[in-house]
């Protein structure tokens, strides 16, 4: 934070300028999925729209808010332009049409294609318009079913090609063309004369016959492109360009007015305009020189008045807006870099906001910050501001002051205010969205004002040097309260006060202190994740120079884990192989002895007898031994006698969700232990016999369910994902160094075919796959390998952070990218962790955990919830934080608004009519539940508990599940 002042400036004023009109303001600068610029929009409601980009996918919205990928056809190499005219036309929700480019590579365009929809973007039919080198996709416009117009431009001979069709794109027929077009009806329509650094003069013509035929009505000999057009009927346009050109008709073309009183200067272009109607409209503008913002005009009474412009929250080109009313509007941007960054082609809203808010909805402190995954705090954008809820600010963590301020909240939401200290004076600007969140922009990312949940979240002894050049060292400690009061700072002189807020991961605060009248105030920022705690001290004095310094745990105790210890009823008997059936209810397999299970999540276990008089035990490692299918039906396999002197095998079955249970016995032959049993649907099944006297591996298969099993063909250890598909691997030495080879089948065990080798050191512990293509390995010696394309190749993940003292046991993927691996360091009395990735392995993060024994098997229903099972009894439970969205398009489902007072929407990728939504309280106990939505992106609900607080929603789609925390108020 030492550049606190420019940090400051570009923060605050960046969103002050986002809310300068109070009608309504670009507060929301929207995630974009792709890396990819927005280039051509339409709306087709208040809340979906459709966004063509510089690719071959599309944007698609149901909420106006976000934004899923379509890809028409994932086959085809195509890509946008960056020219005037849209690409994508949209008669009625349901039916619309796509133009893009066919791309050779490096803008080589090779073609023009055009895809159609008439089912909402579900499908696509596809048209080829051209296959000639250098033919681009320049604009299509549809002005109902049947007739509709395409301009393809050749880029090498410049020669520009007009089709026509009358069934809907089915046939297309040249035509004669003006230019870039605008058709208010089947018969009449407008163009100018445009084209690639195109000198005056420029036309502008009309067409009442459908295009066979066109008058010139105007002649612009005037410096600069024109860039777009638009009719809201037949008699009133505009057309706006290059140099601050605005022209104006309200008849129909006879007379062309320039419009001079928009602009203070001719050094602005014009890129794109929305019109609702004849009087109300907007113009997007930049100035034209690099670096520079992009802004946007308005008019409400047909250009005789202009509004101030009100800047957009990105420094690119506008190639595309879209107003559907006048309180909400969309604009796309180009990708662009900034200070070494790129970003993505940027969306933002306009939008006017309506509530109920007033100052002491603020009441508290606040995150700001821009909307990155993860938060970073050490790239100074990230501040904490305390609204005392009266319109006073009582706290800021800059550096200097002491800092005072002030601040208004309007009935809508809409945040100004001033931030005063050292002499300096900032404007505060922002927009709520709810009574914890607000959004906006700063320096062209997105940001977000988040209310802190839990201001003591961070308490601890934390210790780090802090190091100057020219005032020395100090080694300081900082001990921090329950509440976050910082109560002693070891190490520094004088009297200290000071404090740290935590939420979302992150932390920052600062402390005040003296010595000798120099030192005086200290930055402190920084991570939390579980056992792990990194930051830094910084220093902001008047003779000695700033440096940062690290600051550290100062113990081993956990601090804000997201795992918990549960009680084990049976204390110390080993727990083993693991499943849940639902986000409450479990089993877990116990030795010796049969299963334990829970209904509520975990808070409470059972033990189940399988049968009263078998002597039984299971395994631990490396198989696993326990197969549900459902909630009702599954299956476990045990020893007789103890895993140490094990005396044959037995399976027990269940239909009845563990009320009853069939016994199988499979094996009678002393020194027999059962050691993996797999099923994949209610009659296939698998299970691996191991003999520790004869060493001898026999494989068993069933057709049936259980009621029969025949001897069948095998590798070693296994995993398969359907009747047919399974993966095993088998070692050629009992002991180390092992040397394992990678076995496939596809016909149900019978015939296995090796595929590859693990060349890398360290025993295989466990592998899984979740699907045809992607399979993990982990094991001895930090392993971890990961295929993508069924077990062909393998690929060894080594940025984890572990070393190879370390000893992967268990691994447990949700889908491809989601997933976490137990771990614990060999031969140490150090606590188990848990390593998770989102990216499918390009990132992790550790967790801690509060067993110091191995874990046999993890196990998560959903990425916020999910259970561990170890050596001495020890089983624990993940529970997912409440925090604000990150990344919302990576998610299933979005839900909104939350908090919520029990009526509140989510919203789908994919409408799904086999949509279910239940809802839980943190003990597990079901409360709501609701299904039969329909074939429908946007649902209700409406939950009204009896007790107000923080619940759990589970949203299953028959193949996926999501689940998150919803507070309701």
């Amino acid at each position: 934070m030492k550049n606190f002042t420019f940090i400051m400036v570009l923060i605050f004023l960046g969103l002050s300028n986002a809310t300068g009109v109070a009608q309504g303001s670009w507060n929301e600068l929207q995630f974009n999925p792709t890396a990819n610029a927005g280039e051509s929009m339409q709306f087709v409601s208040a809340t979906e729209g459709w966004i063509s980009l510089s690719s071959n996918q599309l944007l698609h919205t149901t909420n106006g808010s976000l934004w899923s990928v379509v890809t028409p056809n994932s086959t085809d190499v195509t890509s946008g332009i960056d020219a005037p005219g849209s690409r994508i036309s949209f008669i009625n929700p349901a039916t619309g049409w796509v133009l893009k480019s066919l791309n050779a590579g490096n803008d080589n365009f090779s073609g023009a294609i055009l895809y159609k929809t008439i089912d909402s973007g579900v499908n696509w039919s596809r048209t080829v318009l051209s296959t000639t080198t250098g033919d681009a996709g320049i604009q299509v416009q549809f002005v109902d079913a049947n007739n509709g117009w395409v301009l393809i431009f050749n880029m090498n001979s410049g020669t520009p090609i007009f089709l026509k069709t009358s069934d809907g794109g089915t046939t297309w027929t040249p035509t004669n063309g003006g230019g870039i077009f605008y058709y208010v009806n089947a018969t009449t329509g407008y163009a100018f004369s445009a084209g690639p650094n195109m000198l005056p003069p420029y036309y502008i013509m009309k067409t009442t016959d459908g295009g066979s035929n066109w008058i010139p009505q105007y002649v612009d000999n005037t410096v600069g492109e024109l860039n777009a057009i638009e009719f809201t009927d037949a008699n009133n346009g505009w057309i706006v360009g290059r140099n601050s050109k605005i022209f104006h008709t309200t008849n129909g073309g006879t007379n062309w007015v320039p419009v001079t009183n928009a602009f203070p200067n001719t050094t602005f272009k014009n890129s794109a305009l929305s019109f609702i109607n004849n009087t109300t409209g907007w113009i997007a503008s930049k100035a034209d020189t690099n670096g520079s913002s992009s802004f946007m005009i308005s008019t409400t009474d047909g250009g005789s008045t202009w509004s101030t412009p009100q800047m957009l929250p990105f420094n690119s080109d506008v190639f595309s807006m879209d107003f559907w009313d006048a309180n909400n509007g969309w604009a796309t941007s180009d990708s662009y870099n900034n200070n070494g960054i790129d970003y993505p082609g940027q969306i933002a809203k306009y939008s006017v906001s309506t509530g109920n808010y007033s100052n002491a909805t603020l009441n508290g402190p606040w995150f700001m910050y821009a909307d990155v995954t993860p938060i970073d705090p050490y790239n100074d954008n990230l501040n904490y501001l305390v609204f005392d809820g009266n319109g006073n600010i009582t706290d800021f963590n800059g550096f200097g002051g002491p800092w005072t301020g002030n601040y208004t909240v309007s009935p809508s939401g809409v945040i100004s205010g001033n931030l005063i200290g050292d002499g300096q004076n900032f404007p505060i600007g922002g927009q709520l969205t709810s009574t914890t969140e607000g959004t906006g922009s700063a320096g062209g990312q997105n940001w977000r004002l988040h209310k802190i949940a839990n201001p003591g979240a961070l308490k601890d002894k934390i210790t780090g040097t802090l190091t100057t050049d020219n005032c020395g060292s100090r080694n300081v400690t900082l001990n921090i309260d329950s509440n976050g009061v910082i109560t002693s700072a070891i190490g520094l002189a004088g009297t200290v006060t000071g404090r740290v807020y935590a939420d979302l991961g992150v932390y920052v605060g600062h402390m005040n202190t003296g010595e000798m009248g120099e030192w005086h105030e200290l930055s402190i920022m920084g991570y939390y994740n579980n056992n792990n705690l990194n930051g830094q001290l910084a220093l902001e004095t008047n003779s000695c120079t700033y440096e940062l310094s690290n600051l550290v745990r100062s113990d081993n105790q956990p601090i804000n884990t997201d795992w918990t210890l549960q009680t084990n009823p049976l204390g110390t008997r080993m727990c083993g192989a693991m499943q849940f059936v639902s986000v409450t209810e479990g089993w877990i397999s116990i030795a010796p002895g049969g299963l334990l299970h829970t209904t509520n999540g975990g808070t409470t276990w059972t033990e189940t007898i399988l049968h009263p008089t078998d002597v039984i035990s299971s395994p631990s490692d490396p198989g696993l031994n326990l197969s549900f299918i459902n909630a009702s039906t599954g299956w476990i396999l045990k020893t007789f006698g103890t895993f140490d002197s094990p005396l044959g095998a037995v399976v027990y079955k269940t239909t009845d969700g563990g009320a009853t249970w069939n016994r199988k016995v499979v094996s009678t032959t002393a020194g027999d232990a059962g050691f993996q049993l797999q099923f994949v649907d209610a009659n296939t099944g698998w299970l691996l016999i191991y003999n520790f006297i004869t060493y001898n591996v026999t494989f068993l298969k069933t057709t049936d369910g259980g009621t029969n099993w025949v001897p069948a063909n095998g590798t070693g250890i296994f995993s398969y994902v359907d009747a047919n598909n399974g993966w095993a691997y088998s070692s050629a030495t009992l002991l180390p160094p092992y040397t394992y080879t990678i076995y496939r089948t596809s016909n149900g065990g019978t015939n296995w075919t090796p595929i590859a080798a693990d060349n890398t050191t360290g025993e295989i512990t466990k592998m899984t796959f979740i699907d045809l293509n992607n399979g993990w390995i982990v094991g001895k010696n930090g392993k971890i390998l990961k295929t993508t394309n069924g077990g062909v190749n393998w690929i060894p993940i080594t940025n984890t952070g572990i070393t190879s003292e370390y000893k992967n046991k268990s691994v447990h993927f949700i889908n491809p990218n989601v997933g976490w691996i137990s771990s614990k360091r060999d031969n140490s009395s150090d606590n188990a962790i848990v390593l998770h990735t989102k990216d499918g392995g390009t990132n992790w993060t550790t967790q801690s955990t509060p067993s110091n024994y191995s874990i046999f098997s993890i196990y998560f229903w959903d990425a916020n919830n999910g259970w561990c099972t170890g050596d001495y009894g020890a089983i624990a439970r993940y529970s997912g934080a409440l925090s604000v969205k990150e990344n919302l398009a990576d998610k299933f489902i979005s839900i909104y608004p939350n908090p919520n007072n029990g009526t509140f929407y989510f919203s789908l990728k994919e409408a799904n009519s086999k949509v279910k939504t239940e809802i839980y309280t943190l003990s597990g106990q079901k409360v709501f539940e609701a299904s039969n939505f329909g074939m429908q992106p946007q649902n209700e609900i409406n939950f009204a508990p009896q007790t107000k607080g923080i619940y759990l929603i589970k949203i299953t789609d028959g193949e996926n599940t999501y689940s998150e925390k919803i507070m309701i108020k």
